[in-house]
């Protein structure tokens, strides 16, 4: 993974974060869930593109 890419993934959750835990606290819990739905879909397909990808080619090799 480049060091780049880790960067703004980083930026990108902490501020999706940030937000989720701001509407779970004024209790507007759709916005929460909304948020949540991303935060997950995002770590999914990071999963997905680079974790098990690159655990893959490893067994492969």
């Amino acid at each position: 993974m480049e060091k780049n890419f880790i960067e703004e993934f980083n930026k990108e959750f902490k501020k999706m974060y940030f937000n989720y835990n701001k509407a779970v606290s004024e209790n507007d819990y759709d916005t929460a869930i909304e948020i949540g739905e991303k935060i997950l879909q995002g770590l999914i397909k990071i999963s997905r593109e680079y974790i098990l990808s690159s655990s893959c080619r490893n067994l492969i090799f």
